[in-house]
């Protein structure tokens, strides 16, 4: 029998982790495979089904393994628990490894190393998360890994808007967290460059005093921050943009990249990590990501041509994810068990 160990609905109500559990555990379900997922707050409304265990939630339980599984079950967890039974774990990435200074950080550190210690199968969400693990976590390569790629929403997809209509009420999209690794500060300071598009900012809280200070020095009053949304408003507007900027140093996986791709919006990004992987040769990928570059590459996507031709192979590239590709493949590290 396989528990889903769905801690994650508790930690974070939008994201791409829960995103990732609630398609596998649809995807379970619809393939028939027996399992059981384990809750510890009220039902999300996207996840029901008769098959749910709603569980005593204890006091930082979050941080803690998971008690009462039956004899010779599979646990896994979507964030780093375990088990006293077989375990599996998806790692997604290494940022608090590569970028962490608080020293609160170091408690996640430590719950993913022993997550990573006491599991039997290892899911990573990139050949570049794959790297990363043995890198830190060099004794996990006696572990069974599989890399299973993450895939974009079924609500995202091309409504086929030309290039005539959307330049003529232009803007950019910026999708997600903000941290300072997400590199948003560059993009706001090619925006000066831009007089006559806009800015969309999707989602990522409140702005910080530098995002605050950087905005009206550069894009004053030329900006728009969409702090709600769902996957219905964010294909809109994806379908409308001249392109997504994703400027990101760093990614386990990277969903709007291939989210925008899918809805046929163009993409501008960075060079590197996991981005490189999904985004080879149907994106303009920027080896040093600043603003001169990001002001280049945006210039190179206003010309029709260009934007026509990164939208086609965006989206042809989008084909190679998808859910059911990525519940298929879950399905077969369980199986190997």
């Amino acid at each position: 029998m396989l528990y889903l160990d769905g801690i994650i609905f508790s930690i974070q109500k939008f994201g791409g982790i829960s995103t990732y559990f609630s398609e596998l555990y649809k995807g379970l379900n619809k393939y028939k495979f027996e399992n059981e997922l384990i809750l510890y707050d009220k039902n999300p409304n996207f996840l029901n089904n008769s098959n749910l265990k709603l569980s005593n939630k204890r006091f930082f339980e979050r941080y803690k393994n998971l008690k009462n599984i039956p004899s010779g079950s599979i646990v896994h967890s979507s964030y780093y628990r375990t088990s006293n039974q077989t375990n599996v774990i998806t790692v997604y990435d290494f940022t608090y490894e590569k970028f962490s200074k608080r020293i609160l950080d170091n408690i996640h550190i430590a719950q993913k190393r022993n997550a990573i210690k006491n599991s039997d199968v290892i899911i990573c969400i990139s050949e570049n998360t794959k790297t990363d693990l043995l890198h830190y976590y060099p004794e996990s390569a006696n572990k069974k890994i599989f890399v299973t790629y993450l895939a974009a929403s079924k609500n995202y997809f091309n409504k086929e808007l030309s290039y005539n209509s959307r330049i003529s009420n232009p803007y950019i999209l910026f999708v997600g967290a903000r941290s300072t690794y997400k590199n948003f500060i560059s993009l706001v300071k090619s925006m000066k460059n831009f007089p006559e598009i806009k800015l969309y900012i999707i989602g990522g809280g409140n702005f910080t005093k530098e995002e605050s200070f950087v905005l009206d020095k550069y894009c004053k009053n030329n900006f728009k921050h969409f702090k709600n949304f769902d996957n219905d408003k964010l294909n809109d507007l994806y379908n409308s943009a001249i392109c997504l900027v994703y400027p990101s140093l760093y990614e386990g996986f990277g969903i709007p990249v291939i989210e925008a791709m899918s809805a046929g919006c163009p993409v501008i990004a960075s060079n590197c990590s996991s981005i490189t992987e999904i985004a080879t040769d149907s994106a303009i990928l920027l080896d040093e990501t600043n603003d001169v570059s990001i002001t280049e590459a945006i210039n190179k996507i206003l010309i029709e041509e260009n934007f026509d031709l990164f939208r086609k192979i965006g989206l042809k590239n989008s084909l190679n994810f998808s859910w059911d590709l990525t519940v298929q493949k879950t399905i077969d590290s369980y199986n190997c068990i």
